[in-house]
C-alpha cells in the first residue's frame, strides 16, 4: 500500500515539474548524451540530457528546440522528460482537437437522445391501439355470443343480465373519468357484486374499450372468479331449473338446426 501510495507522489510530482525550453548545443550519439543551452536574463545555461531521458519520435540532433524538466542527479542538475517542441505542440493540438470531437460528439448524441426522448415512439402508441382494439373486438364478440345463449335458452336471465351489464359498463366509463379528475370513485366491491350477478359482459367490454381496471392483477383476478361464479350459475340455472335435463337438450338441438339451416 505504501509502495503505491509512494509511486502515486512521483508521478505526481513528475507531472507539477515547471517546464523549460531550450536548444541542444552538443549531442554525442555514439555515447547517448548531449546538453541543452538555455538562455536565462543573466547567461546562458548547458544542462546534460541522457538518452535515456529523450521521449521524441527520432534521434536528437544539434538545434533541436527541447522542452523538459530539471532534476538535480549524482550532485547536479540534469534535463529529464525531454521531448522536441514541435512533437509537443502537435499533441496538444490533436488533444485539443480530440476534445473538441469527443465534445461536439457528445453533444450531439445528447440532443439526439433529448429529441427522441420527447418523441412519441410511434409504434409503441400504434401497438396499443392495435392491441386495445383487437381486446375490444373479442370482448364484444364474446358478450354477443353469451347473450346469444342467453336469449335462446335462459330467457328469463337475459333481460337481468343485459340491463346489469348496460349499468356496469356506464360505471366503469364513470369510473374511468373519476380517475382521470380526481374525483369520486366506485368502489371496487360494487364493480364486482355487479359482476357477479350478471353485468361482467359490461364490464368485459368496458375495462378494454376504456383501459380500465386492467393492470391492478388482484382486481382482475377477482373480476374473472366473479365471472366464473355466474357462467356456472347461469349453467345451472339452465340445466337443473329453468327445463328438465331432456327438453333443455332438445330445445338446444332444434334451435342449433334451425341456426345451420336456415
Amino acid at each position: 500500500m505504501n509502495t503505491t501510495n509512494n509511486a502515486k507522489n512521483n508521478n505526481s510530482k513528475q507531472n507539477n515539474r515547471k517546464q523549460y525550453k531550450g536548444v541542444i548545443t552538443q549531442w554525442n550519439d555514439t555515447k547517448g548524451y548531449g546538453f541543452i543551452s538555455v538562455a536565462t536574463a543573466q547567461s546562458e545555461r548547458r544542462i546534460f540530457f541522457h538518452i535515456s531521458a529523450y521521449s521524441g519520435a527520432q534521434r536528437p540532433s544539434v538545434n533541436d528546440i527541447v522542452v523538459f524538466s530539471a532534476v538535480k542527479k549524482d550532485g547536479r542538475l540534469q534535463a529529464d522528460r525531454v521531448k522536441p517542441q514541435f512533437e509537443l505542440v502537435a499533441e496538444k493540438t490533436i488533444s485539443r482537437r480530440e476534445k473538441a470531437r469527443r465534445t461536439k460528439k457528445g453533444n450531439k448524441k445528447k440532443k439526439w437522445n433529448n429529441k427522441n426522448h420527447r418523441r412519441p415512439n410511434v409504434w409503441l402508441r400504434l401497438k396499443k391501439v392495435l392491441l386495445k382494439g383487437i381486446q375490444t373486438i373479442v370482448s364484444l364478440g364474446l358478450v354477443g355470443i353469451w347473450f346469444i345463449i342467453l336469449f335462446l335458452h335462459v330467457k328469463p336471465l337475459f333481460s337481468i343480465y343485459a340491463v346489469l351489464s348496460i349499468i356496469l359498463f356506464l360505471l366503469y366509463f364513470s369510473d374511468k373519468m373519476a380517475a382521470r379528475n380526481n374525483r369520486w370513485r366506485t368502489s371496487e366491491s360494487k364493480l364486482h357484486f355487479l359482476s357477479l350477478i350478471g353485468g361482467w359482459a359490461g364490464a368485459l367490454v368496458g375495462k378494454y374499450l376504456f383501459s380500465h381496471k386492467i393492470s391492478k392483477s388482484s382486481f382482475v383476478k377477482t373480476f374473472y372468479i366473479t365471472v366464473f361464479i355466474n357462467i356456472a350459475f347461469t349453467v345451472y340455472y339452465a340445466y337443473f331449473i329453468h327445463p328438465t335435463p331432456v327438453a333443455w337438450a332438445t330445445d338446444v338441438w332444434n334451435k342449433i338446426r334451425l341456426i345451420f339451416l336456415h
